[in-house]
């Protein structure tokens, strides 16, 4: 844990769970209606609902419910506020609400009683301010001076509104008709709105084009091409790595005004002349940055779940957040400026400064008869000791020694088993979690025990989900951690259990239907079979015999001659369901099959993997058929938008109808994707059993020569003849 933290000087939590608010939903202005100097915070959501706070401190040295000096319904959502002078006549700010096709304009009424205990808010309506639907829908909101004069110079500022068809909409002062700016060209036009900012410096506006470049635009040459954005040639332009999250004009660089550049995975700050100051790699996406100088440094704090403080373009400071901030902006509080206002995503606020813990690093007090000093020895000794013990600590204890002991007992039933979970001393915090191979699932997956001081059963239960591959394996892992009396964590890890057959396998009466394709597999022994087959095969006789089985992934016939007990057939119309069934027979202890002849099941892991790489190959091609439709509804979705809005009705119906094809065509794909993901899904569990099988046999041909080997050293120990001697190393 770090020991610089964000320290919570104030919060409120105003969620319910279906609020949210995103990344321009709150500002922070100065209340100037009674002449103090305290600054307020503005809060608005996706429902519509408008709060207002006046953030103080209680005597119990929290934040107290009066607080909140207004919650209001607009009606509409606030999707972004902004605070300046737009109303003549006016000393104090207004508050601009955007909602999807308009800006409201409020005026904010703050009085404080006597004793400055009560205080009362009123919002009161200015005018509104309507953006036509052929535009698009108000996706970003940038109050400022544009274009100077008479009325800016007395304070008055224009709203002006980004809109999702790449357009921007200014109302000049108080006029009711808006200068309408085509940000892009009709073949540039984004799908989305774009990233703008404003310098007020320059009279300059930053645009964030589609294509991820950064252009300078004065404000005259857009007035001037307002209607025809491809005659427009920005001041300068620079074409970004990755999407930009955020953009902010900083204004305080002693070169001029500064860009700063909040990117997917990076942090750039641009000179005003197109020079990069600094670029930083983030190691994680942010969601919201802000800005502010401190001893003629710049100060960049970056917030996701983390934050990040940079001083000049250096990581000076990180803290992890208890939540993802969506919102980060700055206050003056109790008289302090500098502290950070923190909204996440969940609408908690939280007014917070940068500081450390100091019982985390403070000098301890001094003890009698305790040294302080110690030599490099002594120290080296130390840790020598503290990795042995760490070493001790996560070596896995094997599950018949230690504290606890598991052990997975099967019942009648091949589905229904217990964990039995046996202490020498009692643990706590145990945590078990049960894992079998797909399609094979055990309920529950996983159990937590706060302690356990005598032994427990916990019984469990195997399903077959419907699937038409079976599983690789029938292994059954168990892994359990658990903390010791004194705190020391323990980890057990073991393959329990190997589950029967009789889940997948039931006996038949009637034997496998001949148009089937069939497979087989023969088995001879070095011994006889006895009683050890029919625990992996059920509904074997002790003497042998053929016996039918059937199940969800196929059917199989055993036969084992009367005559011959070190023989066993398996035949079965699924290569997967044989290749099982064998690597399980293989697997048997006490038994040690002869080095079989065929290349069969060789030959079924090869075709196993020729359909794999052709169903493959077959995803691939429909996902790219999947990216040219997306691209082509894109295509035709960007016409609607742009090129074909002024159109007559039947051409707009015609667009329509290509449009609603190309999303069917989409949605079939995708579903023809699901199904292809599925089948692969089955062929890679088939090819896992081949594979299985494969290595089983590779495994008794070396068991098999390595005994030979033993038998030919015995015979060689007894036998004193050379011409015996030779005979036998011939063999």
């Amino acid at each position: 844990m770090s020991l610089f933290r964000c320290q919570t000087a104030w919060n409120q939590n105003f969620g319910d769970g279906e609020d949210q608010c995103g990344q321009n939903c709150l500002i922070v202005c100065s209340d100037l209606t009674n002449g103090s100097n305290q600054e307020i915070i503005i809060v608005g959501s996706y429902l519509g609902m408008l709060r207002i706070f006046r953030p103080s401190i209680g005597a119990s040295g929290t934040s107290q419910p009066s607080d909140l000096i207004l919650e209001k319904q607009l009606g509409y959502p606030a999707l972004a506020l902004a605070s300046a002078i737009l109303r003549s006549g006016m000393r104090s700010q207004q508050l601009a609400v955007m909602s999807t096709q308009c800006v409201a304009v409020f005026n904010i009424i703050i009085s404080l009683s006597n004793s400055d205990l009560a205080v009362t808010c009123k919002l009161e309506f200015c005018f509104e301010r309507p953006v036509s639907e052929s535009l698009g829908v108000c996706w970003q909101i940038i109050v400022g001076k544009f274009g100077g004069g008479d009325e800016a110079r007395s304070g008055l500022s224009s709203i002006g509104i980004v809109t999702s068809g790449g357009a921007l909409v200014i109302f000049e002062r108080e006029a009711r008709e808006p200068l309408v700016i085509k940000l892009f060209s009709a073949e540039s036009s984004p799908l989305l709105g774009s990233s703008v900012a404003y310098s007020s410096m320059r009279d300059s506006f930053i645009v964030v084009s589609p294509s991820w470049e950064i252009q300078i635009h004065k404000y005259s040459s857009l007035v001037k091409t307002a209607r025809d954005a491809s005659k427009r040639q920005p001041d300068w332009s620079v074409i970004l790595a990755d999407p930009v999250i955020d953009l902010q004009v900083v204004s305080q660089l002693n070169e001029g005004p500064g860009i700063l550049v909040a990117g997917q995975r990076s942090l750039t700050l641009w000179q005003w002349s197109g020079i990069i100051k600094f670029s930083r790699r983030l190691p994680f996406s942010p969601l919201c940055m802000t800005h502010h100088f401190a001893e003629e440094c710049l100060m960049v704090l970056v917030a996701c779940e983390t934050l990040l403080l940079y001083r000049d373009g250096q990581l000076c400071w990180s803290s992890q957040l208890p939540c993802p901030v969506v919102n980060l902006s700055l206050i003056r509080f109790q008289g302090v400026p500098g502290h950070l206002v923190m909204l996440s995503d969940s609408m908690e606020l939280q007014i917070c400064y940068l500081g450390t813990e100091p019982a985390m690093f403070g000098t301890p007090t001094q003890k009698e008869g305790v040294r302080t000093n110690l030599t490099i020895e002594e120290m080296t000794e130390e840790l020598n000791r503290i990795n042995a013990k760490l070493q001790a600590v996560t070596t896995a204890a094997p599950p018949s020694q230690g504290d606890l002991k598991v052990s997975l007992i099967m019942g009648q039933r091949a589905t229904r088993g217990v964990i039995r979970l046996s202490v020498v001393a009692p643990i706590s915090l145990l945590s078990l979690s049960v894992m079998a191979c797909k399609p094979i699932e055990a309920s529950p997956k996983g159990v937590s025990i706060s302690s356990l001081c005598d032994s427990v059963e916990i019984p469990l239960t195997f399903t077959i989900s419907s699937d038409s591959a079976p599983p690789t394996s029938m292994d059954v892992n168990i892994c359990a951690s658990y903390a010791q009396a004194d705190g020391t964590p323990q980890i057990i890890q073991t393959v329990a259990t190997t589950l029967p057959l009789s889940m997948l396998l039931h006996p038949a009466r009637q034997p496998p239907d001949d148009n089937d394709e069939q497979y087989k597999l023969n088995f001879t022994f070095l011994g006889p079979y006895n009683d050890t087959v029919r625990a992996y095969i059920p509904g074997m006789q002790s003497g042998g015999g053929t016996a039918h089985f059937s199940g969800s992934f196929g059917k199989m016939t055993v036969e084992c001659a009367p005559g011959y007990p070190s023989k066993c057939s398996l035949q079965s119309n699924s290569v997967a369901l044989l290749c099982l069934v064998g690597s399980s027979v293989l697997g048997t202890a006490g038994l040690l099959p002869s080095v079989p002849k065929s290349k069969e099941p060789l030959e079924w892991m090869l075709g196993l993997i020729d359909v794999l790489f052709e169903k493959r190959r077959h995803r691939d091609s429909s996902m790219e058929e999947l990216k040219s439709k997306t691209y082509w509804a894109r295509q035709v979705q960007f016409s609607l938008l742009s090129r074909y809005r002024d159109q007559t009705a039947s051409v707009l119906n015609g667009m329509d109808t290509l449009l609603m094809q190309a999303f069917q065509d989409i949605n079939h794909l995708a579903n023809k994707l699901v199904k292809m993901n599925t089948e692969l899904e089955r062929v890679e569990r088939q090819l896992g059993c081949a594979i299985k099988l494969c290595c089983q046999l590779v495994a008794v041909s070396a068991a098999a020569n390595a005994a030979k080997s033993e038998l030919l050293e015995a015979i060689e120990a007894s036998v004193s003849s050379s011409f015996i001697h030779k005979a036998l190393c011939s063999l």
